[in-house]
């Protein structure tokens, strides 16, 4: 493939993505469900290979603590060649 063509591909991609983001963005506003009381979320935010894990509650930490460790060992695992 020429450069320019994969140049104009992922500035396409690029935009498709931000559109994307924005219309689930927009139709979840316009829904305006009340997911109720037993919400729980939690996430993994990796600095290089150190996970910073925060949650909701003990049980989403401990589901995203999961995870990270299964995203680290995998990491480890593929760049240990």
């Amino acid at each position: 493939m020429e450069p320019q063509t994969i140049t104009l591909l992922g500035i396409t991609l690029i935009l498709l993505g931000f559109l994307l983001a924005f219309a689930g963005t927009l139709m979840s506003s316009l829904h305006q469900t009340n997911p109720g009381p037993n919400v729980r979320s939690g996430g993994v935010i990796f600095l290089g290979p150190i996970p910073i894990i925060f949650g909701t509650d003990k049980g989403a930490a401990t589901w995203a603590a999961a995870i990270a460790m299964l995203m680290l060992a995998a990491y480890f695992i593929l760049h240990s060649r």
